[in-house]
C-alpha cells in the first residue's frame, strides 16, 4: 500500500523490456508528482503540448543502448496493430 508521501498507480500504456503490457505493474510516485500529473491532466490540450515540449527542452540526454532487432520488430507489429485496430473502428 502507499504511503502519505507516495501514491502509486496502475499504467496501462506502457510496455516491459520483453514486450508484456505493464498492466499489473504499481508505480509508485512522490505526492508532489501525484499532483503535477494531476493538474496537467487538467490543461488545455494546447497547455498540455506547451508543458510536454518544456519538459523534453528539459530533460538530460539519455542513451537507452543499443535497440535490438526483436524489439524493433515487436515495437512496429504492436504500431501496425494498434492502426489496423483504428481503421476497423472508423
Amino acid at each position: 500500500m502507499a504511503s502519505e508521501s507516495t501514491n502509486a498507480r496502475n499504467t496501462h500504456d506502457a510496455f516491459a523490456p520483453d514486450n508484456r503490457p505493464l498492466a499489473c505493474k504499481i508505480i509508485q510516485m512522490s505526492t508532489a508528482t501525484a499532483k503535477l500529473v494531476s493538474d496537467f491532466e487538467a490543461l488545455r490540450i494546447e497547455e498540455k503540448q506547451e508543458f510536454v515540449r518544456e519538459i523534453i527542452h528539459r530533460l538530460p540526454p539519455w542513451d537507452s543502448g543499443p535497440l535490438s532487432d526483436d524489439v524493433a520488430a515487436a515495437a512496429g507489429d504492436a504500431l501496425a496493430a494498434m492502426h489496423d485496430e483504428e481503421e476497423r473502428a472508423s
